[in-house]
C-alpha cells in the first residue's frame, strides 16, 4: 500500500467516525430511532414503517437507518387535531358576528348615499 492510499484510507475512516459521532450526538439531542419513535407515538413499529414508506410522516434516512425529530412528530400529531365543539361554536359565532358587521357596514354605506 502506498503512502497516498494510506492517507486516503485514514481520511475516510476519520470522516466516517466523525459522521457516526455526529449522528449519535444528534440522537441524544432529540432524535429518535424507529423503536423509540414507535414507542413515543404508541403505535406498532410496522405501522410507523408504513407511514414512512407512504411519506405520511416526516423522517430522516441516513444510510439504512431511519430517525425522527421529536418536534416533527409532535407537529405531525398536532396537524391531525380536531377542534372541540366549543371551539367550533365559538368560531361559528365569531363568523356570524363578522357577517353581521359586514351587512351593517354595507347597509350604513347605502343609507349614507
Amino acid at each position: 500500500m502506498e503512502k497516498n492510499d494510506l492517507e486516503i484510507l485514514i481520511q475516510d475512516v476519520v470522516k466516517s467516525t466523525l459522521n457516526r459521532a455526529d449522528l449519535e450526538r444528534s440522537v441524544q439531542e432529540g432524535f429518535l430511532d424507529i423503536n423509540e419513535a414507535a414507542n413515543y407515538l404508541k403505535i406498532a413499529r410496522q405501522t410507523l414503517y408504513g407511514f414512512t414508506s407512504q411519506r405520511l410522516i416526516p423522517f430522516i434516512k441516513k444510510g439504512k437507518r431511519i430517525y425522527f425529530r421529536k418536534t416533527d412528530l409532535e407537529n405531525w400529531l398536532l396537524s391531525g387535531r380536531k377542534a372541540t365543539k366549543s371551539e367550533i361554536e365559538s368560531s361559528e359565532f365569531s363568523d356570524f358576528r363578522k357577517m353581521d358587521k359586514t351587512i351593517l357596514d354595507s347597509q350604513n354605506r347605502r343609507g349614507s348615499k
